[in-house]
């Protein structure tokens, strides 16, 4: 599921930020034929530039985002969004002297060009950075948060506090930890909210919709019997790969 969200986020903010590249480039045309008056729109291949600006939003999904990692997230996100505009800029200016020089077109001046891929950084920056938090908040919350609980020992879950932290961005909303253990670990954030044996209460009482198992203890019996309890409670059950610490692409569970 957070594998699912995060893709999802990110076709929905590149897709708005494609949008506003192209929007963006037909406002600045047409400021340019009706107020500074420096292009002749009958001298023009208006639908050929309009073209080249939509494959560069096309082509400038494959940039790849780097995970998160550490706990300055929000240093993260605005070094990320400078990336992306840095790569969307490339791309676009690639795309649009490719149309003049090909088309050997000589209305379009290169500074007007190079006027608009400094403006539209300037302006994608900003919108790479705060567009996934705004389609988050109005995708990820109310009805589509989804309240979850770990499953496991306080050690195991001690491992996936940093990771819990950001979850609420993605609408995983991590309510605390259920163990099979007395409580020992004061240093642990998330609450405890008791033990295996209440279990099917606890799921009830927290009305949680999802259950991350951090460990199946070697036991056929432990994992059938979380299984059975999560199916009869309506709960999408995950199960904690550790090994995707030592992989350099995602494994989804």
């Amino acid at each position: 599921m957070i594998t699912n969200r995060t893709q999802g986020l990110r076709l929905l903010s590149h897709g708005f930020v494609a949008l506003f590249m192209l929007l963006l480039f037909s406002v600045a045309l047409m400021f340019a034929v009706h107020v500074l008056e420096v292009i002749d729109p009958f001298d023009v291949n208006m639908p050929l530039y309009i073209l080249a600006v939509f494959l560069a939003g096309v082509f400038s999904t494959r940039f790849k985002e780097d995970r998160v990692e550490g706990n300055d997230i929000s240093t993260f996100r605005w070094v990320g969004a400078i990336r992306k505009a840095n790569y969307q800029t490339m791309v676009l200016a690639l795309m649009l002297f490719a149309v003049v020089f090909t088309t050997r077109d000589k209305s379009v001046s290169r500074l007007l060009i190079v006027s608009f891929l400094m403006m539209y950084w300037v302006t994608a920056v900003p919108l790479n950075r705060y567009i996934p938090d705004w389609i988050a908040g109005f995708a990820f919350r109310g009805h589509n948060s989804v309240r979850t609980i770990f499953l496991g020992s306080e050690k195991s879950a001690r491992h996936l506090e940093a990771w819990a932290k950001h979850q609420p961005f993605y609408g995983i909303d991590i309510i605390g930890l259920i163990t099979y253990e007395m409580s020992t670990d004061l240093k642990l954030r998330m609450p405890i909210l008791g033990e295996f044996m209440d279990m099917s209460l606890i799921i009830e009482a927290y009305k949680v919709n999802q259950v991350v198992l951090l460990e199946t203890r070697d036991s056929d019996w432990w994992v059938d019997s979380v299984m059975d309890i999560c199916e009869k409670a309506g709960c999408r059950i995950l199960i904690y790969n550790p090994w995707e610490e030592y992989f350099d692409k995602d494994l989804n569970s």
